[in-house]
């Protein structure tokens, strides 16, 4: 069975366990508070809403009325005599506080961040315009293993927030040989720097990261793609001179996959790797050659000279 290449490069922690209430269980006073303390849902929808109740404290246009009309609504949560009543409170209310589901993610308390679920998270992704509140909704889609992460991360790819597309480069999954000539059209012409090194981290990884595997067809769709690969590593832009990370990584994974490839593209990037590989700096015009980058590129060469694929 051909393998679904998915490397998750960024966060991982998706709560998996009961989150405690939002107030000091030993000291509940009175029935609701004790059936929220003994009660698993109840538990996570009360931390929930403290932290919805937190966030909009946060926004300015909301923050009066949430905090007039909050005492109220206690009352009539703790008039509940049920489980039922007491979740159905929560929910009524955290629709009444953001009634277009559109909390502000990132100014959130990071408690907060952690009680929403993929749902939620899909939520923000679509709805809010915000780059930076799309990009970490974007990454927790992907964390909590939303079904439909594959459809946000094409999203994503397309998003005019170098951000999004960021996240989305680091997280996009497919049958590893197709993924392979999306990733390098990405690290060939995104015009984001950051944007190249993700894609490219994480091309590298599906054939050079512990427990990889890849098969013949998957070699293939790197040769077939080379015109991208050159492009890549020849006259590239960017935007420090330091940052050669993009390149290294697309050097390192050559260099892993090199005797698997056939003779005619080992050729080709023999001769491609043995000539001055240059770069542009961002709105500039002058190639320009890094001793760094050429140096590890002669490297590879001379490793892979000869017979070495024999030994």
């Amino acid at each position: 069975m051909k393998r679904i290449a998915w490397i998750v490069l960024g966060w991982s922690a998706l709560l998996a366990t009961t989150q405690a209430a939002s107030f000091d269980c030993e000291k509940a006073s009175n029935h609701v508070e004790k059936l929220i303390c003994t009660d698993d849902e109840l538990s996570q929808l009360d931390e929930r809403m403290a932290g919805v109740y937190e966030t909009a404290l946060l926004d300015e246009n909301i923050a009066r009325t949430a905090k007039q009309t909050q005492k109220q609504w206690l009352k009539k949560r703790n008039s509940c005599s049920d489980a039922a009543c007491v979740k159905s409170a929560y929910e009524k209310r955290m629709r009444e506080i953001f009634p277009d589901n559109k909390p502000r993610a990132v100014l959130a308390p990071r408690k907060f961040q952690a009680s929403l679920d993929s749902k939620d998270w899909v939520v923000i992704f679509t709805n809010i315009k915000i780059d930076e509140e799309r990009a970490v909704a974007l990454r927790n889609i992907n964390n909590q293993d939303h079904p439909d992460r594959q459809k946000y991360n094409e999203v994503g790819l397309r998003d005019s927030s170098s951000k999004v597309r960021g996240f989305a480069a680091s997280f996009y999954y497919t049958e590893l040989d197709k993924l392979t000539p999306t990733l390098l059209k990405i690290i060939a012409s995104d015009p984001s720097q950051q944007v190249r090194f993700s894609a490219a981290r994480n091309l590298s990884c599906q054939f050079t990261c512990n427990g990889a595997e890849y098969t013949d067809e998957d070699i293939r769709a790197l040769e077939d793609n080379f015109p991208l690969i050159e492009s890549s590593l020849r006259n590239t832009e960017t935007e420090q001179m330091g940052n050669l990370a993009m390149e290294k990584e697309l050097l390192h994974m050559l260099d892993f996959v090199w005797c698997d490839m056939t003779t005619d593209s080992q050729n080709k990037l023999a001769k491609l790797i043995s000539s001055d590989l240059t770069i542009k700096l961002t709105g500039g015009s002058q190639e320009i050659i890094i001793p760094e980058l050429n140096f590890l590129a002669k490297k590879i060469l001379n490793e892979n000279s000869g017979n070495s694929c024999d030994l």
